[in-house]
């Protein structure tokens, strides 16, 4: 089977794509599927996921064993009216275990094939307090969309990094010569785990307003006001935990993560958890370091590594 296995080849518009993985608060993913129902795109074609993701273990189903299927990766399209650009999306349900470049390359062919002039992929940019307007961060893969991006109410990410394939895929594009802009929205550090359709539909907000196109968000909303007593509630158990503040931030008091040192928020909120834990429990030291030196933070928190042992002697 080839890798890539397209069912039909409509002819497209001068199209753009929408291209997600799953990720912190599954923002992504949730923003895609919701867009595909509303403007009922049409399936396209599949990735195959065998060169991507292995079977580590088999499935006992009806008392018979079967090998579980893979992670799908799919494409779909949207044929707008008028003078709507056409639009391509693609949703996988998992980052691939190996060989992430090349799945990259493999949405770029068909985003080549088909002429797609620009990409769009979604991520979350975790905050420590709980956004009670989440906020959308974009980062694009060339100078002159800065100030196209100027016109839309975004925040534009200065330094950092954007894991995975919502942000490979986009260093890919350039190389392409594909124009590319990832947008982040925001979420608690205390809630990756949870799905957050309120940051989905952030995102969601600003790309439809890029694409031109109208969305009816009320399921969507409907949705995250379900999560929201979830949210707040996990983020709260958390933050007392780590005897942090629990108050929600007014939408003008919500922090952007701070990334002037290209070390990402949730990565130094990671090492301040573990220099806690490690107070309690030792195995956590060697964690510790090992975080540390990811992010070439070593010297800056040195004493205060150094102190962890200085307390086990009192």
């Amino acid at each position: 089977m080839e890798a890539i296995k397209l069912y039909k080849k409509p002819k497209l518009k001068a199209p753009q794509m929408f291209a997600v993985w799953p990720g912190m608060g599954n923002v992504g993913p949730i923003a895609a599927d919701y867009l595909c129902r509303k403007l009922g795109a049409k399936e396209l074609g599949e990735i195959d996921p065998s060169g991507f993701f292995y079977h580590t273990g088999i499935s006992v189903r009806h008392g018979l064993l079967e090998l579980p299927r893979l992670p799908e990766n799919r494409f779909y399209y949207w044929q707008g009216k008028g003078s709507l650009s056409d639009l391509l999306i693609f949703i996988a349900e998992v980052q691939p275990q190996a060989r992430g470049f090349q799945l990259a390359n493999l949405v770029i062919d068909v985003a080549k094939q088909f002429g797609v002039e620009r990409i769009y992929t979604s991520g979350a940019s975790a905050v420590i307090p709980h956004p009670a307007r989440p906020r959308v961060l974009a980062v694009p893969n060339n100078s002159k969309l800065l100030e196209y991006l100027k016109k839309y109410d975004v925040v534009l990410l200065g330094e950092g990094a954007i894991t995975g394939l919502n942000g490979l895929l986009l260093g890919v594009a350039k190389e392409g010569g594909i124009d590319g802009i990832c947008l982040m929205g925001e979420l608690s550090y205390y809630a990756t785990r949870v799905e957050n359709p309120k940051s989905s539909k952030a995102v969601l907000e600003v790309l439809s307003k890029m694409l031109g196109i109208e969305v009816d968000f009320q399921e969507l909303e409907e949705f995250a006001q379900r999560m929201e007593p979830k949210i707040q509630n996990l983020v709260k158990r958390k933050m007392l935990a780590f005897g942090g503040v629990t108050k929600l931030v007014r939408p003008e008091e919500e922090p952007i993560s701070d990334v002037s040192t290209g070390v990402p928020e949730s990565a130094k909120i990671r090492i301040e958890e573990l220099f806690e834990e490690a107070r309690h429990d030792r195995s956590k030291v060697f964690e510790l370091k090992a975080e540390l030196d990811k992010w070439g933070l070593f010297e800056r928190y040195q004493d205060r590594f150094l102190d962890l042992f200085e307390e086990e002697d009192r």
